[in-house]
């Protein structure tokens, strides 16, 4: 049986981590694990390395775990998830991100 702690942010790549562990997934399970490796290309190590970077802006863990997931590559998907947030977005922000996220792509 899987327990995360209600409210825990996962990025796909520790979703994919956790389903592998089971012996037995139900069909959502085995829905969510084939969903989560079609999502990403980055390994648990890479994605936690890449949340301690972005976390270094002060942006929300929900939208830190939205631009892990996501890997935002133009400046336009950066700001679509950052629409999200009520604050504005700044600009030197999203240049950041995208100077952030341009090191895990391809990977």
């Amino acid at each position: 049986m899987i327990v995360v702690d209600k409210g825990e942010f996962l990025s796909l790549a520790e979703v994919i981590k956790i389903l592998e562990k089971e012996k037995e997934l139900t069909p959502e399970q085995r829905a969510a694990m084939e969903h989560a490796k079609e999502c990403t290309n980055l390994s648990v190590k890479d994605a936690k390395k890449l949340i301690g970077e972005l976390r270094t802006l002060k942006l929300p863990d929900s939208t830190v775990y939205k631009i892990v997931d996501i890997l935002p590559e133009d400046v336009e998907t950066v700001i679509s998830i950052l629409s999200t947030q009520k604050s504005r977005i700044k600009e030197e922000i999203v240049k950041d991100i995208l100077s952030i996220t341009k090191k895990y792509l391809g990977e």
